[in-house]
């Protein structure tokens, strides 16, 4: 059992020091993508106020590729984290970032 814990804790440090990275770039991961009734979507992801995003502003959505899907427009906004509404295609891949323009 402590060996499974330790092995956990190496995947969370990793995992946080890719994402640190990725945020300082202005790219942060889409950590949920809720369908609404006219088939757009609103995505939650990792960027906020303190990375400069404001309601109103684009964002782009990128796969885990880095192909573009498209652009998303931010709602609401917090300190560390945004929602944003985006009519791009479905199915959406599994894995998303939403990158500052």
């Amino acid at each position: 059992m402590p060996i499974l814990v330790f092995y956990l804790y190496l995947s969370y440090k990793a995992n946080d020091r890719l994402d640190r990275a990725l945020r300082h770039q202005g790219i942060a991961s889409v950590y949920r993508a809720d369908q609404n009734k006219d088939r757009s979507f609103t995505l939650f992801f990792g960027l906020g106020s303190a990375d400069g995003l404001a309601p109103g502003d684009v964002v782009r959505v990128l796969a885990k590729d880095g192909r573009l899907l498209g652009r998303a427009h931010v709602e609401s906004v917090s300190r560390n984290d945004a929602q944003a509404r985006f009519d791009g295609a479905e199915p959406l891949p599994s894995t998303l970032y939403a990158s500052r323009l």
